[in-house]
């Protein structure tokens, strides 16, 4: 192990929750998407990965998944149709999902704004 390397963690959703949403993307805006986004700063709470088709949402600090949406191909097309929540309470104590999709829409819109 390097001394003075930081570890990055990465704790999968333990209460998965599924929520319908429809987003649809370009081709330009899925290159953008699979890049995702990674804090400069750790006031940036987020950080966002791509794995397996899987779009993955997790705090910085804690390292803890909170939503995770696969990102389907159709025709030309790329289309977000659900995603998953975390609802366990000591990870994320959110369980409104009106919220959860204005947080996730808002987040896919940092990324494509980048």
């Amino acid at each position: 192990m390097i001394p003075n390397k930081r570890q990055t963690r990465n704790f999968p959703i333990d209460v998965p929750h599924t929520i319908a949403i429809n987003l649809t993307f370009n081709y330009e805006q899925y290159q953008k998407l699979i890049l995702g986004l990674k804090p400069k700063q750790m006031e940036n709470r987020w950080r966002i990965y791509f794995e397996e088709d899987t779009l993955c949402f997790l705090r910085s600090w804690t390292g803890y998944h909170v939503f995770e949406a696969k990102i389907q191909k159709e025709d030309n097309l790329y289309h977000i149709k659900e995603f998953l929540a975390e609802r366990n309470p000591e990870k994320y104590k959110n369980t409104n999902d009106d919220y959860d999709i204005n947080v996730i829409s808002e987040l896919i819109n940092k990324i494509l704004n980048q």
